[in-house]
């Protein structure tokens, strides 16, 4: 007995769009798995060479003014890399909203979830930076040692 297949009919057109779905899908779920281990290869990174234990900690204040008088441009980098760190964070919650197929109430609140995120974090890159750039064209120290309390309280308080 042989049977006979239809070309071109709508069984055919709704196949070849799943497989097409499919494929799309597959596409973001490997750019998700890059996405993710960069993330974690660059938050090791920050670990095991960036300058975060004396910025994390309860520091005294003549401490924290050498600290950042001395460490400016690493100061600058940690910035830098938390900020991309967060930008990587907020494109795999995209990518991973994109997988789930979520488009009614959950793709907006993550979305903003992740903007918001990226963007205090950003925040707090810039206040990393103004931090180097007074400690190291000498300036006052109680705006040194302020910008430090507000980097360590940031580092506290607004980590997602």
């Amino acid at each position: 007995m042989t049977s006979v297949a239809l070309v071109g009919g709508p069984r055919d057109e709704t196949v070849a769009q799943l497989e097409l779905q499919a494929d799309k899908l597959s596409h973001v779920g490997r750019a998700a798995g890059v996405t993710a281990l960069l993330a974690a290869g660059l938050f090791v990174f920050s670990i095991v060479f960036g300058v975060g234990n004396v910025l994390h900690g309860d520091t005294d204040s003549p401490t924290a003014l050498a600290f950042a008088a001395q460490h400016g441009q690493a100061i600058v980098q940690l910035g830098f890399m938390d900020g991309m760190l967060n930008i990587l964070f907020a494109l795999l919650l995209v990518q991973l909203v994109a997988i789930a197929g979520a488009d009614l109430v959950l793709a907006p609140m993550a979305y903003v979830c992740a903007a918001g995120a990226t963007g205090v974090q950003w925040t707090h890159a810039g206040m990393l930076y103004a931090l180097s750039d007074l400690a190291t064209r000498g300036g006052a120290d109680a705006g040194v040692l302020a910008l430090f309390t507000l980097g360590s309280t940031m580092d506290r308080w607004t980590d997602c």
